[in-house]
């Protein structure tokens, strides 16, 4: 809804020095994080002890769990939820570039990176070989 970065209202990351319970995000943290603020904000997965964004992705995430019948108040719904990083950052990428052996034309390549626990690789390489199709029609020509 609103971009790659933190707004007001967003639950943020707590420092190790704060509690583990996130933080609302407001117009001073926007200020003051703008750099690294897409690092820090978490979505929950819905459940009892989760909080909700105080924004538009709340209200999303409320008006769909209100759709589906969902009330985590009621008794028979134990899911205690918990939050997920909104991005995932590769770590230790490295790329090795090989020409083929064996009469093959081309050039093969090795991709090793790191992700944190939770993270997908696949979403990872997909990102990575993502074409942009604009460019690949004026190199086509």
């Amino acid at each position: 809804l609103f971009g790659a970065e933190a707004v007001a209202g967003d639950l943020i990351s707590p420092t190790e020095r704060e509690s583990k319970e996130p933080i609302v995000s407001d117009e001073r943290f926007i200020q003051k994080e703008r750099v690294n603020s897409r690092k820090l904000v978490l979505l929950p997965v819905a459940g009892r002890n989760v909080a909700f964004p105080s924004n538009e992705v709340g209200d999303v995430y409320k008006r769909i769990l209100s759709e589906d019948g969902i009330d985590f108040e009621r008794a028979e719904f134990v899911a205690k939820g918990t939050y997920r990083n909104l991005f995932g950052f590769v770590e230790d990428a490295k790329l090795t570039m090989e020409e083929e052996v064996g009469g093959s034309n081309g050039t093969s390549a090795t991709v090793e990176f790191s992700l944190k626990p939770g993270s997908y690789a696949t979403m990872a390489l997909r990102e990575l070989c993502k074409v942009n199709h604009d460019i690949a029609q004026k190199v086509k020509g």
